[in-house]
Order: structure tokens, then sequence, then C-alpha cells
């Protein structure tokens, strides 16, 4: 005779499971990435290492790389979203074998822009008669272009949580839909602020730093003009 409060075999399994997996499959878990959001960020990324009008170092680049990228990864999630939306046939999901072939195909087209986008910036850099950067410093830009993207993806994720619980808060005194709108602005209104004065300042502050010393040498043999109405030269006023 079976007692009744014994547990169901996949019940107990997938408990035990969760329990063997322990904390450490949450966060695998959570930092999971769709198929179409990855499509769209390494389109994004290849296209970030295509010529650019001002040289750009391996931190620089990486940085710009790695935004791109989670823009991309954005713009594919949100693709999916509204696919979703609009069909009446629920999407299906990527095979083991699409998600080889995405792999050996971003593999091939990450290893092809890198090593050109290493010659275009090398030839930036001549022609603003700065040093160009090793090509070997390309690898690295992929590695802090991958950091930036996960990082703002899961900023962005943590934001996204945050709101829903801020909407379920306010659930309590305003209506469901009013709540979740509230607690969006206030989301979006917060991370406005801090990346317009954190981020962006960082970003021209350190872009300004980059290009300062540039600007402030002169090259040898250069001499300034005679005509005192013309830019750099030693005219008294």
């Amino acid at each position: 005779m079976t007692s009744a409060a014994s547990p169901r075999p996949g019940r107990a399994g997938n408990d035990a499971g969760a329990q063997g997996h322990g904390r450490w499959w949450r966060p695998r878990y959570r930092w999971r990435y769709g198929f179409v959001g990855l499509v769209g960020a390494v389109a994004f990324l290849c296209l970030s290492l295509t010529p650019s009008l001002l040289p750009r170092n391996i931190i620089l680049q990486g940085i710009i790389s790695g935004v791109l990228a989670a823009a991309g990864y954005g713009l594919g999630v949100v693709a999916t979203w509204l696919i979703q939306k609009l069909s009446t046939r629920p999407l299906r999901r990527p095979t083991p074998r699409a998600w080889r072939w995405l792999a050996v195909a971003s593999t091939i087209a990450l290893a092809g822009f890198s090593y050109w986008g290493s010659g275009w910036q090398r030839e930036v850099h001549q022609l603003m008669g700065m040093p160009p950067p090793p090509r070997f410093g390309f690898p690295v830009i992929l590695l802090l272009a991958a950091l930036v993207a996960a990082g703002i993806v899961g900023l962005v994720r943590l934001l996204r949580s945050a709101a829903r619980r801020i909407g379920a808060l306010l659930g309590r005194w305003v209506p469901p839909q009013t709540a979740r709108v509230i607690a969006g602005l206030l989301v979006v209104l917060l991370t406005l602020g801090v990346l317009n004065g954190v981020v962006i300042d960082g970003f021209f502050a350190a872009t300004d730093r980059t290009f300062s010393a540039v600007n402030g040498e002169t090259e040898p043999g250069v001499q300034p003009p005679d005509d005192p109405l013309r830019s750099g030269a030693q005219a008294r006023w």
C-alpha cells in the first residue's frame, strides 16, 4: 500500500535536478539569449568594425562594438516579439542544427571583419599621423565587445524586472495597466538620467583625452602661415 504523500516520479526528478543544479542553475537560466537577437548582435558587431572617420583605439572600438551589438540584439528581440504578437501560430524553436550554423557563420563573419577592420583602422591612423594599432589587438576588441554587450543586456533585463516589481507594488493602489505604465516611465527616466550623467559624459571625456594629444601636436617641417588672417598664424591683435 502506497502512501498518499509519496511524490510523483516526474516531479521528484525535477526537484532533484533543481536541487542538484543549485544556485548555479539560476544565472545560467537567466542569461540565455534568443536566436534572432544573436543574429542581430553579430550583424551589428560586424558593422561596427567598418571604416570610421576618426581613428579608434582598442578600448574605444571595443566599447562601440559592444554597444552596437547590444542594440542589434535588442532589435532582434523586438522583431521576434512583434512577429509573435502578429502571428496566429507559435514560432518554431531553433533546432540544434540552426544553432550550429549560426556559430559557424558568426565565427567566419567576425574573423573576416576583424581582419578587414584592423586594416581599415591602420589606414585611418596613418592618415591622421597616429601610430597604427597592432593587428593582434582585435581579439581583445571582440572580447571587450562581448563583455559590454552582455552587461548592457543584463542591465536591461534587471530594469525590466525592476519595472515589473514597481508595477506590482503600485498595483495595490492604482489599476494594473496604469501601474505598469507608471513603473515603465519611472525606470526609463531613471535610466536616461544615469546614461546622460555618467555614461555619455564619461564617453565624451575619454574621447577628448584620446584626441587631445593629437590636436596639440605639430608635424615636423610644418611652418605657421604668413597671412595673419589664416588659422595658426602668429599674429598679434
